[in-house]
């Protein structure tokens, strides 16, 4: 119970947008965020100033993701 508590005196801001996940794969994303954003930013008063947004999207090739040959892979978005 120590342990939750001192998770839930953060008040950083932790979202996950995703379908139809269970209930303790969503606490699950929240609690790994969290622990390694404490381990990344000792600074309390920076993880405070945070608002981290988890995307989860389904892909049709079994579930990873793929780039086409001609994407460069250090900006895959353009």
């Amino acid at each position: 119970m120590v342990e939750v508590l001192h998770i839930l005196e953060y008040p950083m801001k932790i979202k996950v947008h995703a379908r139809n996940i269970d209930t303790k794969l969503r606490l699950a994303l929240f609690a790994m965020t969290e622990f390694a954003l404490a381990r990344l930013i000792p600074s309390r008063r920076l993880r405070n100033n945070l608002s981290i947004n988890v995307h989860l999207k389904h892909h049709d090739e079994g579930g990873e993701a793929m780039m086409s040959k001609n994407t460069n892979p250090k900006r895959p978005r353009e």
